[in-house]
């Protein structure tokens, strides 16, 4: 099945953000998740709510699965500026302006 993830985190009495935001490891983290096919309407959300299944942890690594079916073999980046000057970098990172005072 391809397409669209739909997910929604149930953080509890924390802040709505706590969920999305913090990495695998903590206690008391749910999420939801499902996917469906290109082109398919997408569920009422209280339909979708009802129909998906809670998974106790961090939606962090089940969406990084996803992607992984949906990605190529990883390849290294480009890098940064251009070999013709152009567009060369202008120090190396973090760059001179971070220190700054």
């Amino acid at each position: 099945m391809s397409g669209n993830m739909i997910w929604i985190n149930c953080p509890g009495p924390r802040p709505a953000y706590a969920g999305i935001l913090s990495e695998p490891g903590h206690h008391n983290r749910h999420y939801r998740m499902t996917s469906h096919p290109n082109g398919d309407p997408l569920a009422d959300p209280d339909a979708w709510f009802a129909a998906t299944a809670l998974h106790d942890g961090s939606w962090w690594p089940a969406w990084a699965g996803w992607l992984a079916q949906r990605s190529g073999e990883p390849v290294s980046p480009p890098p940064l500026g251009r070999a013709d000057g152009e567009f060369a970098a202008l120090d190396d990172a973090p760059g001179r302006y971070v220190l700054v005072t």
